[in-house]
């Protein structure tokens, strides 16, 4: 995997212990949609419960932004206070990733400026079977590894058509191809692996990020004929802003079309 060149379209998510090896409670990756706010995958935080001891719960849980290496200075940190995830969300159905999506509340704003936060899609005309997504995260660089990479990490990867065979293996319930997307290459070599859960599948589109995809799952990292399965966000959008208003939080960010809220408008690019 290359190095990524921005750092600001995802963060590290760790325990707050200042461990981020897979032995920490969760290291898991994001993208900021709103200084306060973060969007992740539900299975990191599924069996998670925030400590009500101040002492712990101050550091309980961590968010990292603006660094490309996890020993480099000047990083943001900021803690994460709250997780939504839907009630539909069923984590103890076996290898069932639907609705695999959370949102977390931080306990301050994290960026300053608008063009820190990544767009979000109303709609799919920028994610069809073809195009190329970008994966950005810390994840480990084989399946066999036992640490995370030290530096943020980036690979491109197409869009499958998801009625191929690679998209529907046996061993994983069938998938609903309005709420997944398959991309990977079917040669295999590249793909997300464990680290990357929650980070974005991204998309440039006139000139800005948007984040279409949620790492969410696969059958092991980079295999032949088994790519990765994200969450189509497109899917979750009137849910996510219903989530984000009950929290008094505004999503200041450019969607594509308005979607079903009058408090959400089109950010010009």
């Amino acid at each position: 995997m290359a190095n990524y060149e921005t750092n600001d379209i995802d963060i590290l998510i760790g325990d707050g212990k200042g461990s981020f090896t897979p032995a920490a409670d969760i290291t898991s990756g994001g993208s900021i949609i709103a200084p306060r706010l973060v969007l992740t995958a539900a299975h990191c935080f599924h069996n998670v419960t925030i400590p009500t001891d101040p002492n712990y719960a101050r550091r309980f849980g961590e968010v990292h932004i603006g660094q490309l290496g996890l020993t480099e200075r000047g990083q943001r940190i900021a803690e994460w206070i709250k997780v939504i995830i839907p009630e539909k969300y069923r984590p103890f159905r076996p290898h069932d990733y639907s609705y695999d999506i959370a949102l977390l509340i931080l306990n301050k704003d994290i960026i300053d400026r608008q063009d820190s936060i990544i767009c979000l899609p109303s709609h799919d005309t920028i994610s069809h079977v073809g195009d190329y997504g970008t994966i950005v995260g810390w994840g480990i660089n084989d399946e066999t590894a036992n640490e995370i990479s030290n530096y943020m990490m980036q690979v491109t990867v197409p869009i499958l058509d998801s009625t191929i065979d690679a998209c529907n293996p046996s061993m994983l319930p069938p998938k609903n191809s309005t709420m997944t997307i398959c991309a990977g290459i079917l040669s295999g070599g590249i793909d997300a692996c464990q680290g990357n859960s929650g980070g974005p599948l991204a998309q440039k589109f006139k000139n800005r990020w948007y984040n279409i995809g949620i790492v969410s799952h696969g059958i092991g990292c980079a295999r032949t004929n088994s790519p990765g399965f994200y969450t189509r966000i497109s899917a979750h959008i009137n849910w996510l802003c219903k989530q984000v208003e009950s929290e008094g939080e505004v999503l200041p960010v450019c969607f594509d079309i308005i979607p079903n809220s009058t408090t959400y408008k089109i950010q010009s690019s």
